[in-house]
């Protein structure tokens, strides 16, 4: 059961009752357990190269947002749960995509 999901704006990391994990924005989230970000992310920058580490490696959050047109993402919330995901790549544009591979059960 999680008890406490702390996150900051900007930051694609989240605490989640003492541990970090990566988190992704719901509203990239395909049909089924297609993701797909467009980003772009750069896998030779250092912040970038972090996060997709961490997506491949650790169970990840889902933060669910407000988009507002003119204005910035705000997070709002997160989806309850932590997943798996797998086949976490970036194509040539810089978009990420990976696939849902079930929950993580705590």
């Amino acid at each position: 059961m999680i008890r406490n999901i702390k996150g900051k704006q900007g930051v694609w990391f989240v605490d989640v009752d003492g541990e970090r994990m990566p988190c992704l924005k719901q509203h990239h989230r395909g049909a089924g357990p297609s993701y797909r970000d467009p980003g772009p992310y750069d896998p030779t920058k250092p912040k970038h190269a972090e996060y997709l580490a961490g997506l491949q490696q650790s169970p990840v959050v889902v933060a669910r947002y407000e988009t507002q047109p003119g204005k910035a993402d705000k997070r709002i919330g997160y989806e309850p749960g932590i997943f798996r995901v797998t086949d976490v790549r970036t194509d040539a544009d810089g978009v990420l995509h990976c696939r849902f591979a079930g929950s993580v059960k705590r």
